[in-house]
């Protein structure tokens, strides 16, 4: 508000006592007309941000019908408009006044989270950095970039804005919440936990940073190992030992790279169990997000099958992701030599509330060497508890076109049922249960198998 005492006229004094009274008296009333204009703002101001967009525009309106250069009116309307997520209205409102009032720090603050709140990211960047060329330490955009670059799943660009804001405004438990979705986008659990401990030391009632804390020890870690070794009993042909051993490196939220040793066939194929032999294989895959609507799996493995050279194998999937955390997943596997065998899978991922879930897929499978092809349909379960805990559950049942005569000891129908547990031991370790039970087309397989996972982390 201006005060007339800061004004600096020259001459007022050498006029005559008359004139000074008036040009005096045009002052305390220009002065007392701003005030009032501050006070109606400040007014208009507490609706806006209490949620009453359509009434505080009118009142602005009005208010800038009577004072059409009014800057902090100009300024609360465009806030306004983009508080009610009329982020087009806001973002030409902002510009415009940048056009007249050019540098207006508050008016490029505004523009930047008016293109953030609208998921136009890369335009949000401009504004906030131009802030930051002339005040380095600015707080509002700071934060307006590391809020823009979480958006975008930058992990590593707001992890640099949020240690700023730390390391410059250390009372703020906000700072550190966004420090700790940085680290945790980036796979880094420890540091987002240092992180979240600090938030909630400043704000022990912080919702959104404990619910952070809950998902943090149930997501995937940095580094993560896994060994299942298990007991095969297929037509009384047993056998006991390593199954599976993966290592998974989960680079940031965009990627997943993991090698994969795979040596079940041996123990659930009854010929190489007779035969004392193993049919092990290695893969190498990634798991690639894309964007929110979009993620692909890779995988290229080699197997190794008695009296054979090595097969070279490569698996593929596409996963669509739909409205209401719906998704589309379609995929298939192939062996590149001649004479191979393929297979070629569809499913639907349903969310059934929000810890339950369900997914049909339907697979065909042929191999080349016998012309025989088969259905199967797999219908899966997933239940998730709080903590980390999982239990999944599933049957399948298919059939194979063989079209003459039965064979002595074959099956029309294939089907089966699996159940399988993760339980947490630690933040470090937790337990894996697997329990298989198939009736094939020659064989009937029942699998027990236990195993571990060991999360390490940055």
């Amino acid at each position: 508000m201006l005060r007339c005492s800061s004004l600096e006229v020259q001459g007022i004094f050498r006029t005559s006592p008359f004139l000074k009274f008036l040009i005096i008296l045009f002052f305390f009333a220009s002065g007392n007309e701003l005030a009032a204009q501050y006070q109606e703002l400040e007014s208009i101001r507490q609706m806006a941000t209490t949620g009453q967009h359509g009434q505080a525009d009118a009142q602005l309106q009005q208010l800038l019908e009577q004072h059409p250069d009014f800057l902090p009116a100009q300024l609360l309307q465009a806030h306004n408009n983009a508080w009610a997520q009329k982020f087009e209205l806001a973002q030409q409102q902002f510009r415009t006044i940048l056009t007249i009032h050019p540098g207006n720090k508050e008016a490029l603050i505004g523009l930047g989270y008016a293109y953030a709140w609208n998921g136009e990211l890369s335009k949000a960047i401009y504004p906030f950095s131009t802030v930051l060329r002339s005040d380095p330490k600015n707080e509002e955009a700071l934060t307006g970039l590391g809020v823009a670059y979480l958006k975008a799943n930058n992990g590593a660009a707001a992890l640099h804005h949020y240690k700023i804001l730390t390391k410059t405004y250390p009372d703020k438990a906000d700072h550190y919440l966004g420090l700790a979705r940085s680290y945790a986008m980036l796979a880094q659990n420890y540091q987002a936990r240092k992180a979240l401990d600090k938030a909630l030391k400043l704000d022990p009632g912080n919702a959104e940073a404990r619910d952070l804390a809950g998902r943090i020890s149930t997501e995937k870690a940095g580094v993560e190992i896994d060994l299942i070794g298990g007991f095969s009993n297929v037509d009384e042909e047993q056998r006991l030992g390593l199954r599976m051993a993966q290592l998974s490196f989960h680079y940031d939220e965009r990627w997943t790279f993991y090698g994969r040793y795979d040596n079940s066939l041996s123990q659930d194929n009854i010929d190489f169990l007779r035969q004392k032999t193993r049919a092990a294989s290695g893969w190498a895959g990634a798991f690639a997000v894309w964007s929110p609507k979009l993620a692909t799996r890779l995988e290229y493995g080699l197997r190794s099958l008695p009296g054979r050279s090595l097969q070279n194998m490569l698996k593929v999937e596409q996963v669509i992701f739909l409205p209401r955390g719906y998704s589309l997943k379609v995929g298939g596997f192939t062996t590149l030599e001649k004479g191979n065998e393929w297979l070629t899978s569809t499913g639907v991922y349903i969310p059934v509330g929000k810890r339950f879930s369900l997914e049909p897929t339907w697979y065909y499978s042929r191999n080349a060497t016998d012309g025989v092809g088969q259905h199967r349909f797999l219908l899966a379960s997933k239940l998730r508890l709080p903590k980390g805990y999982e239990v999944s559950a599933g049957g399948f049942y298919g059939n194979h076109n063989f079209q003459a005569e039965l064979l002595p000891g074959m099956n029309r129908k294939i089907i089966g049922a699996y159940l399988m547990g993760v339980l947490p031991v630690s933040e470090r370790f937790w337990g894996l249960l697997v329990v298989n039970h198939e009736r094939g087309v020659f064989n009937t397989s029942t699998v027990l198998a236990a195993g571990i996972k060991i999360r390490l982390e940055e």
